[in-house]
């Protein structure tokens, strides 16, 4: 079932769309437990974007096939840092973090050529991106910056206050109880320029706004039942009379 180009996490925190070729492709909802997902195919470079809905400033972490797309590290809800992003504030997740100045194409392609597959030896958790939004600590002698960059949040672990127990996988989590794809992984395509600056940010305690998007290649989501026709409409409106029917000798 189509779900839009752009979706909102449970508790509407953030919205986030996929684009390729610097285009909003559809989302699907799968019926039967309203998992969404997206099409991709083998060769092409896709870029996340994100929308901060809140009039606070808030932390992203973006995983996709279970690693941190910041740094080579597996993602981690409690450990990983994220973006920074301010009231409202839209920002592109553009691929895999080199350093401060460039990135490295999300490329779809093989599951065992991912970087999941490349740093693990497992595919067990190809074919998911995720996205964990967390709302910062308000402080009462906090400034906040107008036109504040997208950026990192700096500090470790000591200096997040945090909700739930420590080291629940953000892959794992967004993958739920069973493998979402093992049709494409995500590999690394061309480097590119794209700074970030750096700031701090305490999070609120609490657990964070998750928000997790399948993706497969459209055969594979056809096979699956989540593209494909759309259920029948007992009430499609005008235009769909008997009148051809007559007129063919029915």
């Amino acid at each position: 079932m189509l779900a839009g180009t752009t979706v909102r996490s449970p508790q509407g925190t953030i919205e986030a769309s996929v684009l390729i070729a610097g285009q909003p492709v559809p989302v699907y909802r799968r019926t039967t437990d309203g998992a969404l997902f997206v099409a991709g195919f083998p060769g092409a470079a896709y870029t996340l974007r994100v929308r901060n809905l809140t009039s606070g400033r808030i932390e992203i972490l973006n995983a996709v096939d279970g690693r941190n797309t910041l740094k080579d590290e597996p993602a981690d809800m409690r450990a990983s840092t994220g973006m920074v992003f301010g009231p409202h504030q839209q920002g592109d997740f553009t691929g895999w973090r080199m350093s401060d100045d460039e990135a490295s194409d999300f490329l779809f392609g093989a599951p065992e050529r991912s970087i999941a597959a490349a740093a693990t030896g497992s595919t067990a958790n190809v074919g998911v991106i995720g996205f964990a939004a967390y709302r910062e600590q308000q402080r009462h002698d906090y400034l906040r910056s107008a036109g504040a960059p997208v950026a990192f949040a700096s500090g470790g672990p000591a200096q997040v206050s945090y909700g739930g127990a420590k080291g629940m996988s953000m892959g794992a989590s967004a993958a739920a109880d069973e493998p979402v794809s093992r049709g494409l992984g995500t590999g690394m395509g061309e480097r590119h320029h794209d700074h970030v600056g750096r700031t701090s940010f305490e999070r609120a305690a609490g657990d964070p706004d998750v928000l997790a998007i399948g993706y497969d290649t459209s055969e594979a989501l056809d096979a699956m039942g989540i593209t494909g026709p759309a259920e029948p409409n007992p009430f499609p409106g005008a235009g769909t009379g008997y009148e051809k029917y007559a007129q063919a000798g029915y």
